[in-house]
């Protein structure tokens, strides 16, 4: 009987204590939403150029050289080498 009375103690300390740790979530997960349509909304009138603007909405740096290989890139098509010699 005393272990299940601690059990149950310990059961409903922890209930308490992931209670509280989903109301922080929540709150952090809606506060950083809001923060991202702030900055969503910020960087559409910004007015960078269109392909910094598509960079940082496929999470690659805007900043960073074009050339070279990037791992979030697709491989180009074999049929992008016609002409040339590989």
């Amino acid at each position: 009987m005393t272990a299940d009375v601690t059990r149950y103690r310990a059961q409903v300390t922890l209930q308490e204590e992931l209670t509280t740790n989903t109301k922080n979530l929540k709150e952090r997960l809606h506060n950083n939403h809001d923060n991202l349509l702030a900055t969503t909304h910020r960087l559409v009138y910004a007015r960078v150029p269109m392909h910094m603007f598509q960079r940082i909405f496929a999470d690659e740096s805007p900043f960073e050289s074009q050339h070279g290989s990037h791992p979030y890139r697709r491989p180009h098509p074999v049929t992008s080498f016609q002409g040339r010699k590989p």
